[in-house]
């Protein structure tokens, strides 16, 4: 447990770092795809549990009960770990699919530590815990570039910027057309 916060101490101050770390550890597609839902699982629980909640807006106007948002976050890692994959391949990236799952994966608990954080301070300052939700989320994109940099091999942050942009603009395109098929938004 002692090595857990470690890495994530050192994913805050040294990502590259705790990226060469996580992805030594050459982990099987399947095992990196458990430990992506198992940390989805793990942040809806202690999400839903502290804003307790039974119900929460992931769009607007459809509330998603606990076990569709699970459904819905998890997709949602996977979709981006294969986007992450994909795309760094076509980038001439050196990226496997097992280590773009664990990049995402690995996120999902440093957003983890960084609600319950933010959490904390928001009970002894709600302005100051603003604020840091701000950092914490400007923290974590870049943390994820640095993975995705030493993921693929770019040795250029600006590469892996554009790989993550190609990839969130291709998710949102993509729900965008799901969601108007399925009548949301009329």
């Amino acid at each position: 447990m002692n090595q857990l916060f470690n890495l994530i101490g050192v994913s805050v101050t040294r990502p590259a770092e705790a990226a060469a770390e996580l992805l030594s550890l050459r982990i099987t597609r399947e095992a990196a795809m458990m430990i992506l839902a198992l940390s989805v699982i793990i942040t809806v629980i202690v999400s839903f549990v502290m804003n307790g909640s039974t119900t929460v807006e992931l769009v607007p106007g459809v509330a998603f009960t606990p076990l569709t948002t699970v459904g819905f976050l998890g997709l949602s890692a996977i979709v981006m770990g294969y986007g992450i994959y994909f795309t760094g391949n076509a980038m001439s990236g050196q990226g496997d699919l097992a280590g773009a799952f664990l990049v995402v994966a690995w996120l999902q608990v440093l957003q983890l530590a960084g609600v319950i954080l933010q959490s904390a301070v928001f009970l002894v300052s709600p302005t100051l815990g603003g604020f840091l939700g701000l950092g914490i989320g400007i923290g974590l994109i870049w943390v994820l570039l640095v993975f995705i940099d030493v993921l693929q091999g770019f040795g250029s942050i600006g590469r892996s910027a554009l790989l993550l942009l190609f990839v969130v603009v291709g998710i949102g395109l993509g729900l965008t057309l799901i969601l108007g098929l399925l009548g949301f938004g009329q």
